[in-house]
């Protein structure tokens, strides 16, 4: 009679030669997944640094804007043409200069401005306030800018659509004599 012999299988045991093709791989992906990540944080540290110079370069865009606006000759409303003492000349330059600068340092996180409406004798500027404490603070902060006088919190409504219910609000300002 014959005996069969046992027969073992062993399928954990890698065959000699056939590990280093997957060490490998394993090591080139590695690698290759270090040198992605390596370009996404350098890629999106130049993406920041774009934004911040876009951002620059629109609030220049707006200032220049505001000064040649302030540079051509204004054209009042009927009743103004009509008051010969509405009949002065727009603000200089260096004025639109010394007021933009008075509302940037003027301003915080908690105001947002939305627009500035100029005629020779006051302007009058529309914003955004995270409450209408943060206006009033805002008018303050105005009111000792050496181009304006009589800063005056004129209107104010409280957004109640909004999540954060944000107050819109009006200030009139009249120009500082030069």
């Amino acid at each position: 009679m014959s005996t069969l012999r046992p027969l073992w299988l062993d399928y954990q045991r890698p065959l000699p030669g056939r590990q280093w093709p997957g060490l490998l791989l394993l090591a080139t992906s590695l690698l290759l997944c270090g040198g992605l990540l390596a370009e996404s944080y350098s890629l999106s540290s130049e993406s920041e640094a774009t934004q911040q110079q876009v951002f620059k370069l629109k609030r220049e865009s707006e200032r220049r804007s505001l000064l040649t606006r302030a540079e051509q000759p204004f054209a009042g409303t009927a009743r103004e043409e009509t008051d010969e003492k509405s009949r002065t000349l727009p603000p200089s330059a260096a004025r639109w200069e010394s007021l933009l600068g008075a509302l940037e340092k003027a301003g915080d996180d908690s105001v947002t401005l939305l627009t500035l409406e100029p005629n020779p004798r006051e302007i009058i500027i529309f914003g955004e306030a995270v409450d209408i404490g943060a206006s009033l603070d805002y008018a303050k902060r105005l009111q000792s800018a050496p181009v304006l006088a009589s800063v005056y919190l004129v209107k104010h409504e409280t957004l109640r659509e909004h999540q954060h219910r944000p107050v819109r609000f009006t200030l009139l300002a009249k120009w500082r004599e030069a």
